[in-house]
């Protein structure tokens, strides 16, 4: 009976050892007091900066806006306004096989503005001044101008973007 006893302290102790030789492994970099232990909140603070044009508002340039052609010219670009907010152009993709070749097809192409309505463009060519139907039902006005800049006029107030960059 002594003989189990002086076996199970023995193995306590080697525990224990154990333990204390983990843990000062583990806080050997960084002594940590045991009454310590507690979540702490991150403060790293990630400031994202607001593009902004340069010299007011306006267009990259070199670019010029086609009036035949649909929102696919605007691939990649987005459009700012004058107070730095940014109007993106996207589209729904749709992966397809016929005859053993794999296609891709954009579809649904997008004004996407800076307050989160989305600009859908209907049938045949969209940059003519036509009216665009929001996702939401209400419609709006756009006019793009052959020297970058697009005109969203609703609800009687009409915002300029400059065509800004890819």
């Amino acid at each position: 009976m002594i003989k189990t006893r002086q076996n199970k302290s023995i193995l306590y102790l080697l525990a224990v050892a154990l333990m204390v030789a983990i843990m000062s492994i583990a806080c050997k970099n960084k002594p940590t007091q045991a009454v310590s232990f507690s979540e702490v909140e991150d403060s790293t603070v990630v400031v994202v900066p607001t593009p902004t044009p340069e010299e007011g508002l306006k267009p990259i340039s070199g670019i010029t806006i086609n009036a035949n052609e649909n929102l696919s010219q605007f691939e990649n670009y987005t459009f700012i306004n004058e107070n730095g907010e940014i109007a993106t152009i996207k589209y729904d993709t749709i992966y397809y096989v016929i005859n053993n070749k794999h296609s891709i097809n954009k579809i649904n192409w997008r004004i996407e503005l800076p307050d989160g309505s989305k600009l859908i463009q209907g049938q045949g060519p969209g940059c003519r001044g036509n009216s665009y139907a929001f996702r939401e039902g209400v419609k709006a006005d756009v006019k793009f101008a052959a020297d970058g800049y697009m005109y969203v006029i609703k609800d009687g107030s009409t915002v300029k973007y400059a065509l800004n960059s890819k």
